[in-house]
């Protein structure tokens, strides 16, 4: 079905509604679809651990003003070097 063809069909029902019933038809324009949010990723218990660590040794750069060495996850980061590797240097 075309929507010329609904067009008139729903022409169709609206005046045998009228002329049937003696009522009144009224028309509506579609609700628009309601705006979708982003997509946010949920943090995992790693992720929770990891912010923790980077809070506990901002607090601890703040405190003593000295760098300290943060430990990243295997495979998170593709510049991360093992400071096995910086030790040996």
């Amino acid at each position: 079905m075309t929507k010329d063809e609904l067009r008139a069909q729903l022409e169709r029902q609206e005046q045998r509604y009228k002329d049937v019933y003696g009522g009144e038809v009224t028309t509506y324009a579609a609700q628009p679809d309601p705006e979708r949010k982003p997509w946010r990723k949920r943090a995992s218990v790693l992720d929770q651990a990891f912010a923790e660590e980077l809070q506990k040794n901002a607090k601890g750069t703040q405190a003593t003003g000295a760098l300290t060495p943060i430990h990243h996850r295997p495979g998170t980061c593709i510049n991360a070097v093992p400071w096995t590797i910086l030790a040996a240097s």
